[in-house]
């Protein structure tokens, strides 16, 4: 992704802050110091975050965009809360140069009232980063309360893009470099990056997209921040595609299972392409109806996904073989107590990501991988079987489809061919106990004999 829709002067000096500190703010909700994991407490605060960017404000249709499943704008109405996109031209190591970037930050500020957080640059080059980097540091201080982060370059770009660009590229700067430069230069609360698999008559989902999602996971790990990444949802200037749903899907579904706990598309309305969720004309797109219904899938695992920590992700190796930054699963992985064996019966990609609550519970996603331009999510169902220990008769499933809490009887302690349509993915646990979804109480009345049904329900196993 490349694009700014708001571009702002260079400055000589860093932000002249007395204005700023002269609008009122409230930072109260963690105090006036921030916390070193205010990114994930943030997260545990609010609800999945589901982006899209958005360009022109003035015809920016918020029940069109709510209509697709999303809740975070980048550019939306004043009202709204909005993730702040706060741009700038010819940053260089010492920030920027001419202008008044403190007055362009109070404009936004006047502009956004309800805003809940900033995304301030858009794919910083190293050479950037430290101008970027007093951006962020500024804004920790005067918006103390707000989730404020950038986002990061995909694998895929060259050196001159993600090394030194200026004056010359440095052929030995590797992208893992670059994501601790990320974290160590502009500190932000959450690692985010894009990346757009599926291009020409090709897809690199395989073959470099996952790559990209597990490293960007594990360094954000390392650095115990939240982290979000993209989805394509436009033919990136004709270079790409519009993806199909199962294209979609995929990628949804496959960072869920790797812990994301947030993803934007790229883009909501078409901006310089004739096709995005909303088309060039102002009007729902065919892949419009695929991301909402997606979306409002995301929207009842989100309560739970939030407070999960991922432990672990595996490969459930079918028609491909495991890609280049995926491990196959194998007994222990995610320090899972129970499973035995996986596999598909029709030789399916999967994948399966282990997670941990608050509690110390234990969970698991299981995604369909299965994914191809043009192919309908039934063409590309996966069916896998899941061998568990003797302790287990039954597991529990959060139902994307109903929000409820499904209980699933095994049989020999297996669960036989289970099955998923391509892109499509289910998060189970062995408790019946999801982390942020109530669990309804018994009625007086029925202590007797249904009370005795939900205590089996919520009994924790582990």
């Amino acid at each position: 992704m490349k694009m700014h829709f708001y571009f702002v002067n260079s400055v000589s000096k860093m932000i002249s802050w007395s204005a700023v500190v002269g609008l009122a703010f409230t930072c109260s909700t963690f105090g006036q110091s921030r916390p070193a994991d205010f990114g994930n407490q943030w997260v545990k605060t609010h609800a999945f975050t589901l982006g899209g960017w958005n360009g022109s404000r003035d015809k920016f249709n918020y029940p069109q965009f709510q209509g697709a499943g999303l809740n975070t704008p980048t550019d939306g109405l004043p009202a709204l809360p909005t993730h702040v996109f706060f741009a700038a031209t010819d940053i260089g190591p010492t920030g920027y140069a001419g202008g008044d970037t403190g007055q362009a930050l109070n404009e936004h500020i006047t502009e956004y009232p309800n805003r809940a957080a900033w995304i301030a640059y858009d794919e910083p080059s190293r050479y950037q980063m430290d101008g970027v980097g007093r951006v962020v540091s500024q804004l920790k201080q005067v918006e103390a309360n707000k989730l404020i982060y950038t986002n990061a370059f995909p694998s895929t770009s060259s050196d001159q893009l993600w090394g030194f660009d200026n004056p010359a590229p440095n052929p030995g700067y590797t992208y893992s470099q670059y994501l601790d430069d990320m974290m160590a230069v502009v500190q932000p609360d959450v690692l985010m990056y894009d990346y757009y698999p599926f291009y020409g008559d090709g897809s690199a989902f395989y073959n470099g997209y996952l790559d990209n999602m597990m490293t960007v996971r594990a360094k954000a790990q390392q650095y115990n921040v939240p982290y979000f990444g993209h989805v394509q949802a436009n033919n990136i200037g004709g270079s790409h595609y519009l993806p199909t749903a199962t294209e979609l899907r995929a990628q949804l579904f496959s960072q869920l299972t790797a812990g994301y706990k947030g993803i934007f598309y790229w883009t909501y309305e078409a901006i310089h392409e004739p096709e995005a969720l909303i088309n060039e004309n102002g009007l729902p797109s065919a892949l419009y109806p695929i991301a909402a219904a997606a979306n409002a899938e995301i929207a009842r695992l989100g309560p739970t996904l939030v407070h999960l920590e991922s432990t672990d992700v595996r490969y459930i190796a079918g028609s491909v073989s495991t890609p280049f930054g995926l491990q196959s699963w194998s007994s222990g992985a995610g320090f899972d107590p129970h499973i035995l064996s996986i596999f598909s019966s029709n030789s399916a990609n999967g994948l399966i990501g282990f997670f941990r609550d608050e509690d110390d519970q234990p969970y698991f996603m299981l995604t369909n991988l299965n994914n191809e331009r043009d192919a309908s999510e039934a063409s590309m169902e996966g069916r896998f079987t899941l061998v568990f220990d003797s302790s287990i008769d039954e597991i529990y499933r959060l139902n994307r489809s109903t929000g409820q809490i499904d209980m699933i009887s095994l049989t020999n302690h297996i669960l036989i061919n289970y099955t998923l349509l391509g892109g499509h993915g289910d998060l189970f646990n062995y408790s019946g106990v999801f982390a942020g979804v109530a669990v309804p109480e018994p009625s007086m009345g029925l202590l007797g004999t249904g009370g005795l049904l939900i205590c089996g329900l919520i009994r924790r196993k582990h």
